[in-house]
């Protein structure tokens, strides 16, 4: 239970919903025109501003009270903002309502609306079972691994920001020229997302340790980090997979269903692995809805293609030198990461190289991609 003060607060916080939807569809204006370094400035300043404010009004020694009403008026001037920046230089606004089009914009927006819900049941029911379960002790060492995976993520939402428009646009044009993008994101994100796991399987004594304490390690944090992130590698591999489905043009609606059926599969595998294993079936629940999840993507693109196998022939080299690789770094661990982690990259590369996985060509094109995410990266870590 919480005192009605915090109630209050909380309450008066949420009215920055309605200001966060805004700043998001102007946003999307501006992304569309392919001016990102607008947004990236405009997040830059106003979220590095508002840092500083924040703490200074802590030094100062004002309470919550202050740091909330200070949330607000940051959303509301960064909300302004980016209307004026619109309106000024992209887009005129008129105050008429074209009653057919909004319609339309209804029932193009529900169905993802539907499956975005789905999927924020699927990521934090399991946080909410916890609590409930089992105490907040255990909502904090779970809650530690997830959040620093939250943070890694950032490279799939870069990826998914950056390829949509991109597969959008060359579907209208080509059915093989987007499949084409397809493959070759998702080469992208394979070839990232397996190295990642395994360091940061490798490392996650290290990385919880050093960034969260002795406290947390003692407690099993780095045991639900090493678990949780085969689910981190799994969204990354069925990001541009989902892309591809939603770029080519199907109704999403279809797609409602099967979200629905994770989240319910989320909350019957926390039901029974919760009770008995506390966050670390937490965690296996999470890595088996990953993996139902990109199953039932590719099952999608085998619609739309005829061809499922496209995934498995892209993930036989780079899962060969993954695995490798882990053996390398487990074969020398007793020498730390400062000697492992680089020399399982080094080996992980050499068997991509040998094997004729990358080429130079291919290293060019993901220096190319890369760019473009780190640019994509950029934005989002300033507006989360």
């Amino acid at each position: 239970d919480y005192e009605p003060r915090i109630v209050r607060l909380i309450a008066l916080a949420c009215s920055t919903i309605l200001l966060h939807g805004m700043r998001q569809s102007s946003a999307s204006i501006i992304r569309a025109f392919e001016r990102m370094e607008i947004t990236t400035g405009l997040n830059l300043l106003f979220s590095v501003g508002q840092t500083v404010i924040a703490i200074g009004l802590l030094i100062a020694g004002y309470g919550l009270e202050a740091q909330v009403v200070l949330a607000i008026a940051a959303s509301f001037l960064w909300t302004f903002a980016l209307l004026v920046v619109v309106g000024r230089y992209f887009a005129r606004f008129r105050f008429n309502i074209d009653i057919k089009f909004c319609f339309r914009l209804f029932t193009d927006g529900l169905p993802i609306a539907l499956i975005q819900a789905m999927g924020l049941i699927t990521q934090r029911i399991d946080i909410i079972m916890l609590s409930f379960m089992t105490g907040v002790t255990s909502v904090g060492l779970y809650g530690v691994a997830f959040r620093f995976l939250r943070v890694i993520r950032i490279f799939q939402g870069s990826l998914s920001g950056t390829l949509l428009p991109n597969m959008a646009a060359r579907f209208a044009r080509s059915v093989e020229a987007t499949k084409r993008t397809y493959e070759t994101a998702l080469r992208v994100s394979i070839l990232f997302a397996l190295p990642t796991a395994v360091v940061i399987g490798a490392g996650s004594d290290v990385i919880v340790g050093r960034m969260f304490g002795q406290e947390y390690l003692n407690g099993g944090s780095a045991v639900a980090l090493r678990i949780l992130v085969w689910a981190f590698c799994l969204n990354v591999i069925s990001g541009p997979v989902g892309t591809f489905v939603i770029a080519c043009d199907v109704n999403i609606f279809q797609f409602a269903p099967y979200a629905a059926s994770i989240a319910v599969l989320n909350i019957v595998l926390n039901s029974f692995l919760i009770p008995r294993y506390d966050f670390y079936g937490a965690s296996v629940s999470t890595v088996i809805c990953s993996a139902a999840n990109l199953i039932i993507k590719i099952y999608w693109v085998n619609r739309l293609l005829a061809d499922w196998k496209v995934v498995l022939r892209i993930l036989v080299r780079p899962t060969g030198a993954a695995g490798l690789m882990a053996l390398v770094m487990y074969w020398l661990r007793g020498m730390g990461l400062a000697v492992t982690l680089p020399v399982g990259l080094a080996t992980y590369l050499a068997v991509l190289v040998g094997s004729g996985e990358l080429t130079r060509k291919d290293i060019g094109r993901i220096r190319s991609v890369g760019s473009e995410l780190g640019n994509r990266a950029k934005e989002l870590i300033l507006m989360d």
